[in-house]
Formats: structure tokens, sequence, C-alpha cells
């Protein structure tokens, strides 16, 4: 009766325990099925999330290469224009320009009039710098000033007593006029037979003519203000 009860017990031990078994056996598959099936979730919502990320990023990329070269072509634009802007200001004289030229020195006669003669004659007048500057102009000079007043379309040359107005500036001899262009021609031009030159040499006004590598015209400083001239709109430029 003991020995039955004993193996009873046995079994009933042995029972529990395989039921245990069992079920840790079954509770570990389905772990092990879970796992991997969260993973592979997991990793599908990572590639996802990369992929628009990758895809934003070419995005900002293209939008970034695009800003970049309009950039290149707004420095272009700014470039081209600041060059023409520049071009014109030396073309109109409003900035200083260098080059080869001549550089003329005029100053009043020494010689003192004989009686009956005309003192005037002995004297550089308004008439005489813009004979001067004209035939410069005229033999081809790109920049020319008059004890460093830039020449312009707009400058004046006038007499004011005892001196010359130029950009109503007044200016006193001796005057200095400096010419930028081919210096052998400006030059040439100038000391013809029957030129300004020659009439003032007849008169004793001292004159000399130097040829220079490089001459310095400064800047027109003053002010052009137009009272009647306006621009004309494109479409109405005359042909």
């Amino acid at each position: 009766m003991k020995l039955l009860e004993w193996q009873i017990s046995v079994s009933l031990v042995c029972a529990v325990l395989g039921a245990l078994l069992a079920i840790q056996i079954r509770t570990q598959s389905a772990i092990h099925n879970i796992v991997p099936t969260r993973r592979v979730e997991e990793m599908a919502m990572m590639l996802k999330d990369l992929e628009d990320e990758k895809k934003a990023l070419i995005k900002e990329n293209a939008d970034l290469k695009d800003k970049l070269e309009d950039a290149a072509r707004g420095r272009n634009l700014f470039k081209s224009i600041s060059e023409e802007i520049r071009n014109i200001k030396v073309k109109a004289g409003f900035a200083a320009v260098k080059g080869p030229g001549i550089v003329i020195r005029l100053d009043d006669s020494a010689v003192k009039p004989e009686p009956g003669e005309d003192p005037n004659l002995f004297l550089i007048h308004e008439e005489d710098l813009l004979k001067i500057s004209n035939e410069l102009f005229a033999a081809g000079a790109e920049a020319v000033s008059i004890n460093d007043q830039r020449m312009i379309a707009t400058t004046g040359i006038d007499c004011a007593g005892t001196t010359i107005l130029v950009n109503n500036k007044k200016l006193v001899p001796p005057y200095v006029i400096k010419a930028i262009g081919d210096e052998k021609i400006l030059e040439s031009s100038l000391l013809m037979r029957g030129k300004i030159l020659e009439t003032l040499k007849s008169w004793s006004i001292r004159v000399r003519v130097t040829k220079s590598a490089e001459v310095l015209v400064p800047p027109y400083r003053g002010t052009v203000a137009g009272k009647f001239a306006a621009p004309v709109p494109a479409k109405e430029d005359i042909k």
C-alpha cells in the first residue's frame, strides 16, 4: 500500500514537471518567434525613415545647388554691371585715368610790350586754352585736364578778369594741360605750322610740350545738372 502511494506521488510529480517543461519550451519558442518579427518591423521602419531622410537631403542639395548657381549668376551680373559703370565713368570723365600722353605748360610772356603794342597779346586767354583742348581732342586725346580741372562735355572755359574759369574754378598761369593719347600724334598735331602754339610762341608766350609714358588725369569733381534733356524710353529710341 505504501509502495503504491509512493509511485503515485512520483508519477504526479513527474507529470507536473513534464507539464511545466512543456510550457517552458512553448514559451521560449513563442518568444523566439516574436523577437525576430519585432526586429524586422523595427528595421523596416528605420529603413523607411532613412529613405525619407535621403529624399529630403537630395531635395535640399538640389535647392542649394540652384541657389549657388543663382548666386554665381548674380555675382557675374554684378561684376558685369560694375565694369560697365566703371567704363562709363572713365569715358564720361568721372574717374581718374592714366596712360601715355603729353603735358603742355603755358605761361604769360616775360617780354614787356613796346609802346603802342597791345599787352593782351602777350597774355594767355581763355580762347587759347579752348583751341588747345579742341585740337587735342581732335587728335584723339582720351582725357584732358587744365590745372587738374578735367574737361568733360559740359566744361566751360571763360574769362573772369585776370583769371580764366574752367569748370567754374578760377585758374591763373602757369597753365598745365595734360592729355592722354598717342603722344607722338598729340605732339605733332599741336606743333604743326599755323596751329595755336605757333601763334602763342610768336608773341613770346612761354610754351613747353613734353611727351610722357604715363600721364595722370584727375576725375571731374563738379556736378552735372541737366534741365532740359531727359532719357527716351527704349521703345521710342530714335533710329
